[in-house]
Formats: C-alpha cells, sequence, structure tokens
C-alpha cells in the first residue's frame, strides 16, 4: 500500500506491515504535510504537500496565501520533484484517463488546476474548473473517466468576506486559534460534483438538509455514491444510490 502520513511524508507499507520512506523531503526541505495521490501505469506517484504550514489552520484561510505544492515521486530513480508550487491549499489528486495530465485541488480558491504530462502542453499547468461552490477535497476518476470531488463545505461568507478585505483577513490571522473554535467548521450541507474529462461540469449531489455533510471523498461506482467524511462533518463512510 501507497500512503501518506501527514508528519511521516510518502510512505510504502508492505503485507507484513514493514513500513518504508519513500519521500520526507524535497530539494533539500521537507515535505510538511503529504495529504492525497495518484498513482500512474508506469509507477510514478503524484501527490500533494498542502501547506508549509505543516497542518490546516484558520490563519491560513484568512490569508489566502499559496502555500502547498504538487510532487511527483519516480520510483525507479527514488527521486521526488516539484511540479507546481505556490497552490492554494494543495487537496485532492487525480490523474486523467489516459495519464495526459493531473489534476490537483486547491482547495481555498475554489478551484482545480491540470498539469499536463504530455503533449504540446508538457510542463505546463491550466485552470481545470473554478469558482466551485465550496472547497474542494479529494478527487476521484470513475469508469468512464470522470472526475468526482468532494466539497468538504460550501461557501463561508465570512471566509468570502475576508478574501475581498485584506486588512480584514490580516485582523482575523493574528486572533489566537483557541477563540476561533468552530470557525471553519463545515456548513450542514452535503456537496459532491462531477465534472468532465474537459472540466466541464456533469452534475452534482446536494444533501440541503445537511444529513451527510463535511464531505472529503465522493467515489462512484456501479451506480452507488460512496461518500467520506472528515472532522466537523459526518459521521463514517456512507454508500449513497445515485439517480438522474
Amino acid at each position: 500500500m501507497i500512503v501518506k502520513d501527514i508528519k511521516m511524508g510518502l510512505l510504502s507499507i508492505n503485507q507484513s506491515g514493514s513500513i518504508e520512506v519513500l519521500a520526507n523531503q524535497v530539494n533539500g526541505k521537507p515535505i510538511y504535510l503529504a495529504n492525497e495521490l495518484d498513482i500512474a501505469q508506469d509507477g510514478s506517484i503524484y501527490f500533494s504537500d498542502t501547506s508549509n504550514y505543516g497542518r490546516v489552520t484558520f490563519k491560513e484561510i484568512a490569508e489566502n496565501k499559496p502555500h502547498g505544492r504538487l510532487l511527483k515521486y519516480d520510483p525507479m530513480t527514488k527521486q521526488t520533484t516539484v511540479l507546481l508550487e505556490g497552490l492554494y491549499f494543495a487537496n485532492g489528486v487525480a490523474l486523467s484517463a489516459d495519464g495526459d495530465y493531473v489534476l490537483v485541488a486547491e482547495s481555498y480558491h475554489y478551484q482545480l488546476t491540470s498539469y499536463w504530462l504530455k503533449g504540446p502542453k508538457k510542463g505546463t499547468s491550466d485552470i481545470f474548473a473554478d469558482n466551485l461552490a465550496g472547497f474542494p477535497d479529494n478527487i476521484t476518476r470513475d469508469e468512464q473517466g470522470h472526475f468526482w470531488v468532494g466539497i468538504f463545505t460550501t461557501r463561508l461568507s465570512f471566509v468570502d468576506q475576508m478574501h475581498r478585505s485584506p486588512w480584514l483577513a490580516g485582523i482575523m490571522a493574528k486572533v489566537p486559534e483557541s477563540l476561533l473554535s468552530g470557525a471553519s467548521a463545515p456548513a450542514k450541507h452535503g456537496l459532491a460534483a462531477e465534472f468532465g474529462p474537459q472540466g466541464e461540469l456533469i452534475g452534482s449531489w446536494h444533501d440541503p438538509e445537511g444529513s451527510l455533510y463535511g464531505v472529503t471523498t465522493a467515489a462512484s461506482h456501479n451506480g452507488y455514491l460512496y461518500i467520506g467524511t472528515a472532522p466537523g462533518g459526518s459521521k463514517g463512510v456512507h454508500r449513497v444510490l445515485l439517480t438522474k
């Protein structure tokens, strides 16, 4: 199994439980918060380093500054390289069906960014989808080559206000986090979005009653949507029947 550990980095765990650290630094600097990954057919591992803060913090939401990276681990050379840096809370990662690009979610900018691995755009990046209805978290790809994105929370009005007002963001970034308990808790509105391979929005799943919210992962399989949630949202893993 290939595992991301927020403290240890990128790990490989064999069937007997032995742990091998594949990568815990890049370019002489630590991997601060290894988050999500996807593995290409050649074994290359693409993964996000969410923030050089090393943890999820309200200060980073308020500041709205780019501290994240998209990384690649090459199992042949055992080398890790930086593909993209300056990302706004780098989160979910997923490869396209034919491996010509890899997506990374930038949670605090409400967008998905694509990094091209093949073709004339190789080595460049584009905005795949932007102005999402909330903070995108993990990304999964289904049998059709569509991407499902878990939205941890729909837009929080006070966060949007901070991003529009640098002076307010500066003030809030200095407030002790002990006084901000629950300030960034997810809205009680479950949301997952489905995108086509060109970034087109195919559809979305909503739970406006909030019985299932704080969605981190949405995986579509055999007519069902499998939902994972994070602390602060609903508990557990859920299966929802997909209907048109």
